[in-house]
């Protein structure tokens, strides 16, 4: 308990306990979603001092240890999030999130997934990169984890072990094997490669989308975290990677930006919308047509995409 509530490291099996700590009260609050009213969750004793301590930045020991029935209490207003155990009481200003896009945070995230789904042992090196890592500042499950291979060998080994774990989900996404392991789905991407980390986040469309993790056999990390990732939690606002890599799939990710600002609450800049349709705008009538037709098949519809980009057309 002195090791869970004090240091920094993880015990063996376990994640490290203050990145652990503000995991769980993101996602208590992100179930309670604002809902007036005392939610109550239930857990061992120790865990309840821990995530105390943790959000207290304070040394609890054994005379701190909760009674029975006792617990702690999280809730935000205007100017923060607050923190109350018993006569101690903290707050955290409203200026950050509570798991920012930090090195650790991005690791630990990325090492709970990892065991949930494929494991530490699987024996493959893969890159866990995408719209994933939104589940930091949410605090819900993420809708899905994309697992790069950067070879035809961890490729197959891969989809081996996860057709061993999982049950394949049909119909299959246009460009992956999926499978469902634990209420997660886990997508394994046909294209091989790039072979680098950074490499890889550089196909991406959306900046918050620019986050990655290396696993490499016998448990090692690596992270990236594309500079405009920071900016735009900074600024809450959806931001693009100029210029898009992928172009031909630009409606698809207008729609990806739409969503990605509701679930975040995040806004839109102007300017970012403008650039989407420009690059749509630029292209030869039948390459206009193409691009609505790849939005149809990759898309999930809504947003009046489809409609406005007809009109757009000569």
């Amino acid at each position: 308990m002195a090791h869970l509530v004090s240091s920094d490291e993880p015990l063996p099996g376990m994640a490290r306990p203050d990145e652990a700590a503000r995991f769980l009260v993101q996602h208590m609050l992100a179930v309670a979603n604002d809902t007036p009213g005392i939610h109550v969750f239930v857990t061992d004793d120790s865990l309840v001092t821990a995530t105390a301590a943790r959000l207290l930045k304070r040394p609890l020991g054994k005379d701190d240890w909760p009674w029975y029935l006792e617990g702690a209490f999280f809730w935000r207003d205007e100017d923060g999030l607050h923190t109350a155990y018993r006569d101690f009481e903290g707050i955290r200003n409203n200026q950050g999130s509570l798991c920012p896009f930090e090195e650790t945070d991005v690791i630990e995230f990325a090492r709970r997934e990892v065991a949930a789904t494929v494991g530490f042992d699987c024996g493959a090196r893969f890159f866990l990169a995408g719209g994933a890592f939104k589940a930091l500042l949410t605090g819900r499950p993420p809708k899905d984890l994309d697992i790069w291979a950067p070879s035809v060998h961890d490729r197959e080994v891969l989809v081996k072990l996860l057709d061993i774990k999982g049950v394949r989900l049909l119909p299959a996404p246009l460009f992956a094997d999926a499978f469902e392991i634990r209420d997660r789905i886990v997508e394994v991407p046909h294209e091989i490669g790039p072979t680098r980390l950074d490499t890889r986040l550089g196909c991406s469309d959306i900046a918050i989308s620019a986050i990655g993790v290396e696993h490499r056999p016998s448990e090692q990390w690596d992270t990236r975290i594309h500079p405009l990732a920071h900016l735009s939690l900074q600024r809450r606002e959806v931001l693009l990677l100029k210029p898009l890599v992928n172009w031909k799939y630009a409606l698809t990710t207008l729609e990806r930006m739409y969503r990605y600002a509701t679930e975040l609450n995040f806004e839109i800049p102007s300017e970012e919308v403008a650039y989407i349709w420009r690059v749509y705008d630029e292209q030869p009538p039948e390459e206009r047509e193409r691009m609505i037709e790849r939005y149809r098949r990759t898309g999930e519809g809504g947003y009046n995409i489809t409609e406005e980009a007809v009109c757009r057309s000569p």
